[in-house]
């Protein structure tokens, strides 16, 4: 299924100030790519991290990237969390 990316423009709420110039906005890439919440958080706050809250978003990035280490350690069979470190 294809999907539409949302217009640059003045609306704050799909185009924030702090996501800079980015060509492709975070939001765009996260639901053109159906990338999944945890996921796409980390993108978000990583993205935004110097022009927002600093140091606060990378810890906010940590938090969801240390659940999905956990989630990953739990299941290694699942898609995506394999111990291979070629995939």
């Amino acid at each position: 299924m294809e999907q539409q990316l949302t217009e640059s423009g003045d609306n704050s709420a799909t185009s924030p100030s702090y996501y800079g110039d980015y060509v492709i906005k975070p939001i765009d890439f996260i639901v053109y790519n159906n990338i999944t919440f945890a996921e796409g958080n980390i993108i978000k706050y990583v993205v935004r991290w110097k022009q927002k809250n600093g140091i606060e978003d990378l810890k906010k990035a940590k938090v969801y990237l240390d659940k999905l280490i956990e989630l990953g350690e739990q299941h290694p069979n699942k898609e995506g969390n394999s111990d291979d470190p070629n995939s």
